[in-house]
C-alpha cells in the first residue's frame, strides 16, 4: 500500500536573506507540486525512484548518503528504527529543481508527511514545521524554513524564524513568476554578499534589519 502526498512549491515574496538572520519573511505557495508515494520496503532496502534524479538504493542499516537524495535519506535515517523492513519512495514533480520554487522544502514536507501516514503517527502543521526544519538544518547550512512553511500551510504565509511559527495572510496571491534562465544556489549568493560587504558588516546588518521591518509592515498592511 502506498501513502501519497501532493505538496506545493513556493516563492519568496519578502525577507529573502534577512530571514536567515532571524527576521521574518513572507512566502507564497505556488500551483506547481511535488508528488510523493511511500510504502514499506523489503529486505531492509531503501529504494528511491525520482522522475528527475533517477533511481537509488541503499541499506537501511548502513545508509550511504547520495547528494541527490540527501534530504530523503536524512528523513529515513531519523526514523530508521521504525523502518527495519526498509522503505520505497517514489517522487514526481511538476517542475525541475533547477527552477528553485522551494523544491527542497516541498520534497521534505511531502516525504515526511507520507512517512507519518505510513507509520500511523499523528502530527499537526506546527509539529510538521518544527520537525522538517530540524531535519533541513542538519543537511543544508543556509536554510530558514520559509519554504517549509508555505508548503505546509499553503497560501501566502508570514514566517517567524525566531519562534518557528507561521501565519496565513491570504489564500492566494495573483502573481506570475518568470524564469530568468539560471538559478544561483543560496550558499553561493551568501558567499558573494559577505565578500562584497567585508569590512562593512554593520551596513549589511542595517540592511537586513530594514528588510525585516518592511516585511512586518507588509504583513500588517
Amino acid at each position: 500500500m502506498y501513502y501519497k502526498t501532493k505538496t506545493p512549491g513556493s516563492l519568496m515574496i519578502m525577507g529573502e536573506h534577512s530571514v536567515l538572520h532571524f527576521y521574518p519573511s513572507i512566502v507564497a505557495a505556488v500551483d506547481k507540486y511535488i508528488y510523493v508515494a511511500v510504502r514499506k520496503g523489503k529486505f531492509g532496502k531503501i529504494r528511491i525512484d525520482s522522475d528527475y534524479f533517477g533511481e537509488y538504493e541503499t541499506n537501511i542499516q548502513n545508509i550511504k548518503i547520495s547528494k541527490d537524495f540527501d534530504l530523503i535519506l536524512a528523513i529515513v535515517k531519523r526514523y530508521k528504527q521504525f523502518l527495519t523492513e526498509g522503505i520505497e519512495v517514489q517522487i514526481k514533480s511538476d517542475f525541475s529543481p533547477e527552477l528553485g520554487l522551494g523544491s527542497s522544502g516541498a520534497l521534505l514536507v511531502g516525504v515526511t508527511s507520507a512517512l507519518m501516514m505510513m507509520l500511523e503517527k499523528k502530527i499537526d502543521k506546527q509539529e510538521l514545521l518544527q520537525e522538517t526544519l530540524s531535519i533541513l538544518k542538519n543537511v543544508r547550512k543556509f536554510s530558514s524554513g520559509s519554504d517549509l512553511a508555505a508548503s505546509i500551510y499553503g497560501g501566502v504565509v508570514y514566517f517567524d524564524p525566531q519562534n518557528c511559527t507561521a501565519e496565513v495572510l491570504a489564500d492566494s496571491l495573483p502573481i506570475v513568476a518568470m524564469y530568468s534562465g539560471y538559478k544561483t544556489k543560496t550558499d553561493k549568493v551568501i558567499e558573494k554578499i559577505n565578500k562584497n560587504f567585508q569590512g562593512r558588516e554593520s551596513v549589511l546588518k542595517r540592511i537586513y534589519s530594514k528588510s525585516g521591518g518592511l516585511t512586518k509592515m507588509a504583513a500588517s498592511a
